[in-house]
């Protein structure tokens, strides 16, 4: 068992309250030996042993260090769907990422327009039922966890990583930050992007260096922007950018209930439908490093005042995906491992807790 790159134990700050393992979804966690640290080869990187642990004794990785040796060097940034949602004056947080030396800022949600077409592309041409791979979880989950799903998943890139081929088409090896709520686009993105941070994470960076927001000037993203697609952190977000009532679909949210819905779900007959997955209940905007003072509802209202601003200062620059060319397929794997428990040591155990005999083996006292 290896532990985590993605999600950090501090063994001095755990109380041993295993609150982490609760609520795990996947029980990727291990204790031995007073120490308590997150599997790599089991974790999804939701986030949740994060969020929930009251000690601190897990988080996740920085990479604002990173960030901070591209300042006052040429770098282009993508910023996730949910920005706008996130920060009160985003407007002004754009005008400070331009004064910190970024040429170029775009909306990831252009990447989401390729995707998109795609999704409705592959789904013309299938009759099985279809998962969404834009949550890196769901696509981890099934990779090791639920293996038989993977012909499921539509054979497409993340919209992340379809706007990092947009900005290299555009900008050649330029570094590129993507900024946004999830921490398992650190893994995801690891091989596409020079530095991938959280909401959360840039905000403190904001804080760290005493920046006033409020003395900057307001910018909207540079064009071309996209059409729909910034609906995609919303629920339901992907399916009302491919004009949702052109496909039978189901909408899931939550890695638990997720779970749940694969462990039932049999398409045998070879049922046609979309299953919109995210790991987060409320979609992207609830991402685990995102603003949590903020309810769905006013995330929801900031993303549409948002869009409503960009739309009325560039109506004429519409993203075209067709005037564009470059590959978006994407072959998922089989990641998972088979745990067994070698001859003798479940006796072995059972001998440890005083279960001397089967009539012992009936409960857990």
């Amino acid at each position: 068992m290896t532990p985590s790159k993605y999600i950090i134990s501090n063994e001095a700050n755990c109380k041993y309250c295993y609150k982490c393992l609760r609520n795990c979804p996947v029980k990727a966690i291990s204790f031995k030996d007073n120490y308590s640290f997150v599997i790599e080869e089991e974790c999804v990187i939701c986030g949740t042993c994060v969020n929930v642990c009251p000690q601190n004794a897990k988080n996740y990785r920085k990479d604002l260090e990173k960030f901070e040796r591209l300042i006052n060097k040429p770098f282009i940034v993508s910023i996730a769907p949910s920005f706008f949602g996130n920060f009160r004056d985003a407007f002004k947080i754009l005008g400070f990422i331009k004064k910190l030396g970024a040429v170029y800022i775009s909306e990831t949600a252009v990447g989401a327009e390729f995707v998109t077409q795609e999704y409705k592309s592959i789904y013309e041409s299938s009759n099985k039922a279809l998962i969404t791979t834009s949550c890196p979880v769901v696509v981890r989950l099934v990779e090791l966890h639920y293996p038989g799903f993977i012909h499921n998943l539509f054979s497409i890139v993340s919209p992340a990583i379809a706007h990092a081929r947009f900005l290299e088409h555009l900008f050649g090896d330029i570094p590129k930050v993507f900024i946004g709520p999830c921490i398992a686009k650190k893994e995801e993105l690891e091989t596409v992007y020079d530095v991938v941070l959280t909401f959360e994470e840039f905000e403190s960076f904001i804080s760290l260096q005493g920046i006033d927001i409020s003395n900057y000037d307001e910018r909207i993203p540079d064009p071309p922007y996209p059409d729909k697609s910034r609906m995609y952190p919303m629920s339901g977000g992907i399916l009302f950018s491919a004009d949702e009532n052109a496909y039978k679909h189901i909408i899931l949210e939550g890695t638990k209930n997720i779970m749940e819905f694969l462990e039932k779900f049999n398409n045998v007959d070879g049922e046609k439908v979309i299953i919109e997955a995210s790991a987060c209940i409320g979609g992207c905007l609830n991402g685990p490093a995102s603003n949590s003072n903020l309810s769905v509802w006013e995330k929801r209202k900031m993303i549409n005042h948002a869009s409503k601003i960009i739309r009325d200062k560039s109506s004429d620059k519409i993203l075209i995906t067709r005037n564009y060319n470059f590959s978006l397929k994407k072959q998922f794997v089989n990641s998972s491992k088979e745990n067994h428990v070698p001859d003798g040591e479940i006796e072995k155990i059972l001998i440890a807790m005083g279960k001397t005999s089967p009539e012992k083996e009936l409960n857990c006292t």
